[in-house]
């Protein structure tokens, strides 16, 4: 619709120019419920929507019908408990929110010559395309990247050459399979920088032969 009224809308900008950055996250006095909704089992987010309100506003009228007995806090142990429950709990909520583990980080920034270890070849290209294909949105480099999927920074101790391309092909465990997005070059140059994620051998480690 928008391109039928208004034609010259976006004519002539790259395609680059016109992409923005999604933040999926509410304001910040909503975070906390935020948090527990990604953090709910998603079979009863339903139940939760409905009657989490309903509750709080309960919660927030017993003062108002029930106004009678001891004031002194020092008298009243279980109400004090569960105001500082519930700050406990809605400040862990916030700070969770604040992270959102759960959600791609749409911010990483482009991993270094340092933690790719190469600046040229195979492995150094499969860095630049590990950004570049989002894939760090989601994973962790040496703590670069999102933390929605599993931590690769040791992956080339962990998958052969032939499972890594059957995981960036076919995908698996909520990641988008690439087969269809990338090239044989692309995945190869991926399969070259994610091979090189090793742990460093120690000196200790290495047989007699290696050290002489």
């Amino acid at each position: 619709m928008a391109s039928f009224l208004f034609p010259s809308c976006g004519a002539g900008v790259p395609e680059e120019a016109i992409l923005f950055d999604a933040d999926p996250r509410p304001d910040w006095y909503l975070l906390w419920y935020f948090a527990l909704f990604a953090l709910f089992p998603s079979q009863l987010e339903g139940y939760l929507m409905i009657l989490g309100p309903i509750v709080i506003g309960l919660i927030l009228l017993i003062p108002v019908f029930n106004n009678k007995g001891e004031r002194a806090a020092s008298r009243r142990p279980w109400a004090i408990a569960v105001v500082l429950l519930s700050v406990i709990m809605i400040g862990s909520l916030w700070v969770a929110g604040q992270q959102s583990p759960w959600s791609p980080n749409f911010q990483a920034l482009p991993l270094t010559e340092r933690v790719i270890g190469a600046t040229s070849g195979p492995v150094f290209k499969g860095g630049q395309l590990f950004h570049d294909k989002a894939c760090l949105n989601c994973h962790l480099i040496h703590g670069q990247g999102g933390r929605r999927g599993p931590d690769l920074t040791y992956i080339g101790d962990q998958l052969t050459r032939d499972n890594m391309i059957i995981r960036i092909v076919n995908g698996g465990n909520n990641m988008p399979a690439f087969g269809s997005s990338l090239k044989p070059q692309e995945i190869d140059a991926l399969v070259a920088f994610l091979q090189s994620r090793k742990r460093p051998i120690r000196p200790q480690d290495q047989s007699p032969v290696a050290q002489n």
